[in-house]
């Protein structure tokens, strides 16, 4: 008979009753309410679509809250409010590079979203809306027009009790809204979430 020593079979009895209790949590339904908040870091570019082309670039924080219901199971209807914010990017001009700009850049997308669960907790998301821009510069604040942006999520969710699940998610967006100069400021960006969702 194999016999563990002596700290290991101290260990056992609250070793099997973790796995138990991991073993019992229930998948979530994914119906009724949905609730996600997210938060992560990427890469985000903006540029505007005129000669000479002004770019900036660097890493961005992103920030996202979506609320809604079930449309069938694993379908949810919800609308989304996301952020994604640089800070000091980095400054091109016409392909020439400046250096960081001591400046902030933000864009943020109010939008209705479909988010669909796969039996394995793999999810997709994707959201179309409104969106604008707002760029911080030398103490003054420039807010753009009102244009349009899209999302979309690739993620996994681990259960972790009742509805309650937390995840990783790889995000998309893009981002286009007019300009004065009847030109358009164009968004990209990529990053890695993690999230809390209850459904």
């Amino acid at each position: 008979m194999l016999r563990l020593p002596a700290p290991y079979r101290v260990l056992a009895p609250a070793l099997a009753l973790l796995a138990y209790g991991s073993s019992a949590h229930a998948e979530p339904s994914h119906e009724g309410l949905f609730l996600r908040l997210t938060t992560g870091l990427g890469g985000a570019s903006s540029s505007t679509d005129r000669a000479p082309e002004v770019e900036l670039s660097g890493i961005a924080g992103f920030f996202s809250f979506d609320l809604g219901g079930t449309l069938a199971h694993g379908l949810a209807l919800h609308v989304r409010l996301s952020s994604h914010n640089l800070v000091n990017p980095e400054l091109s001009i016409g392909g020439d590079e400046y250096g960081e700009l001591d400046a902030s850049l933000s864009y943020n997308l109010f939008g209705l979203g479909l988010t669909y669960y796969f039996p394995a907790n793999l999810y997709l998301t994707g959201v179309l809306g409104f969106s604008r821009a707002r760029l911080e510069v030398g103490g003054d604040d420039f807010e753009s027009e009102t244009g349009f942006g899209l999302s979309t999520d690739v993620g996994y969710e681990w259960p972790v009790g009742g509805d309650w699940g937390l995840g990783i998610a790889g995000r998309f967006e893009h981002h286009s809204i007019p300009t004065e100069e009847d030109g358009r400021l164009k968004g990209k960006t990529f990053g890695v979430l993690f999230s809390a969702t209850w459904h």
